[in-house]
């Protein structure tokens, strides 16, 4: 920003003083912002007196870009706007290499009477207040200022700094497809402009229509977080946050209450956008916990994860459970069918090209088998509704994916209650199941990405059913155990909640569900390719189970 300079012309010192510390948040350093002390003007001839012997301290708008911040009524009781707008007006010619913008109380006039020909923006004094709307509010006027003083005088601008930036992931550029540079700024500016050490990350990849961005920082040295849902369906939103009352209100949540549940969307400005906050305690996800967190503070996190699942089951009220169709709950889309028979169809291609390289004791599903099971995907709505027109149901989350379930100050805390509803019993379980072992074995060391693994992986699956009697790598020992914890849990909830439910019929209803969750999983960009083909092998023996298929 060292090429950038602002001057500040107003009546009042606090307002002196208020702007400049909006100015240094906004990153300007202090040798670019004038006066350096809470210097005032009572009227119109000191100003421009003051800009010309400024000229040659270094804030000439002809040789850097200058931005003059105009307060219009510089009398005590700020009432003679009307000299000020006769003031810029004749002094045209000595303003024109500024980028003048009308900071000031009198907005509307100035607007009126000025913007266009004389000033290139202006802002509403009452809405540059210390904290981060203040912050936002003074920024977005800088740049629309901005950008109309450029085209005015054909120089080239240099932007303002504070462009935050998400990480790149799958997610990320989702995201980005979707809102711009300038939307993202706006959603951070509002809830984290006054962190510092700002980091934002994508938790979706907006398959759904939402996108997940996670912000992160510190305030005054302490770690703060929040987690933004972003989405073009407003009402999708407020829907959301009326699920995530009910879900409190069942006792379904467990952990660090939702913070949006007192909050309403809040507009973006953008393609019709708004967002809502879904959290805000500082926390690692469950994904991190998995791979970046080291022993024994990872055994301790997963601990707390295991103890909150058990107080979930314990808090389902056995009165609350009912019998109904698998459908509409597994439901299966056009728009899902097409993306897994696109992603089947590569990884078919994959199967076949790479069978050699996973070594000939890899006992991977033959293409006839694949062939099956995509036409049994064509038909899952109808088959389903064939086969599973009576299963347990209960309402849960809906959404267990490990980047939902963050661990903050030794509690759960979960996010996305959009998917709130009745379930088959046990699917929050079977989702957590699955997303922890497609999360959790060698993703943390990248293992994922070679094809060498796909014999261990199917292994660890087959122990995990009880199809097989093997052993496999001392490293995988936490997430499979952990994978165990999670079935014996769904166990128990059968076990309570419906007693008369036979042993046969949970086998068939689980295996259902895996076989719903792997099928997504299959198109997931952000899982490596091995990965996706191994969920599709789970996915057809979970499908042979069910009874879907031979």
């Amino acid at each position: 920003m060292n090429e950038e300079r602002v001057i500040i012309i107003d009546n009042k010192s606090n307002f002196v003083e208020q702007t400049r510390k909006l100015l240094l948040k906004l990153g300007f350093e202090e040798d670019q912002v004038w006066p350096p002390t809470n210097d005032v003007f009572t009227n119109w001839d000191a100003v421009l007196l003051k800009l010309d012997a400024l000229k040659r301290t270094g804030f000439d708008p002809r040789q850097k870009q200058c931005y003059l911040l105009l307060d219009l009524a510089l009398d005590e009781h700020n009432n003679t706007y009307n000299e000020g707008l006769g003031q810029i007006r004749s002094s045209r010619a000595i303003l024109e290499d500024y980028v003048l913008v009308a900071l000031t109380v009198w907005a509307d006039p100035a607007r009126k009477e000025l913007m266009g020909t004389y000033i290139d923006g202006v802002i509403e004094r009452t809405q540059t207040q210390d904290g981060d709307a203040g912050v936002l509010a003074l920024k977005y006027g800088l740049e629309i200022a901005l950008d109309k003083w450029a085209r005015r005088t054909s120089r080239k601008p240099v932007k303002l700094g504070l462009d935050w930036f998400v990480a790149d992931s799958p997610g990320a550029r989702s995201l980005l497809s979707a809102l711009s540079q300038h939307a993202v700024n706006k959603i951070v500016g509002q809830e984290a402009g006054s962190w510092s050490g700002v980091e934002i990350d994508a938790l979706t990849g907006g398959h759904s229509g939402g996108h997940i961005l996670r912000i992160r920082g510190f305030s005054d040295r302490t770690p703060v977080s929040v987690v933004c849902k972003i989405s073009r369906d407003k009402e999708s939103l407020e829907d959301e946050i009326e699920r995530s009352r009910r879900a409190a209100a069942t006792r379904v949540f467990v952990g660090v209450m939702a913070a949006y549940q007192t909050h309403i969307p809040k507009d973006i400005g953008e393609g019709n956008f708004s967002y809502i906050v879904q959290a805000d305690v500082a926390g690692k996800s469950v994904e991190e916990v998995l791979t970046q967190v080291v022993p024994p503070q990872r055994q301790a996190a997963l601990e707390i994860l295991f103890e909150s699942v058990r107080d979930l089951g314990m808090a389902v009220d056995p009165l609350s459970v009912d019998r109904r169709s698998a459908l509409p709950a597994l439901n299966l889309s056009e728009k899902d069918t097409a993306v897994f028979e696109t992603s089947a169809h590569v990884l078919t291609q994959l199967l076949e090209v790479g069978r050699d390289q996973f070594g000939s004791a890899v006992d991977l599903a033959e293409k006839e088998a694949v062939q099956q099971f995509i036409a049994m995907v064509k038909n899952w709505n109808t088959l389903i509704a064939e086969k599973f027109s009576l299963v347990l149901h209960v309402r849960q989350h809906g959404d267990f994916n490990v980047r939902n379930l963050f661990i903050s100050r030794k509690r759960l805390q979960l996010i996305d209650f959009a998917r709130y509803a009745p379930w088959p019993m046990g699917y929050d379980l079977t989702r957590l199941e699955m997303q922890f072992l497609l999360r959790g074995i060698d993703a943390a060391t990248c293992w994922d990405h070679f094809s060498s693994r796909m014999g261990l992986w199917i292994t660890v699956w087959r122990v995990l059913t009880g199809a097989a009697q093997s052993t496999f790598p001392a490293e995988y020992s936490e997430t499979v155990n952990g994978a165990r914890r999670i079935a014996l849990e769904r166990k128990d909830l059968f076990t309570r909640l419906t007693p008369d439910y036979t042993a046969e019929d949970q086998k068939r209803l689980i295996a259902l569900m895996r076989t719903f969750d792997a099928i997504k999983i299959c198109s997931y960009q952000d899982a490596s390719i091995f990965k996706r083909l191994w969920f599709l092998q789970i996915a057809i023996e979970s499908a042979r189970t069910a009874g879907l298929m031979m």
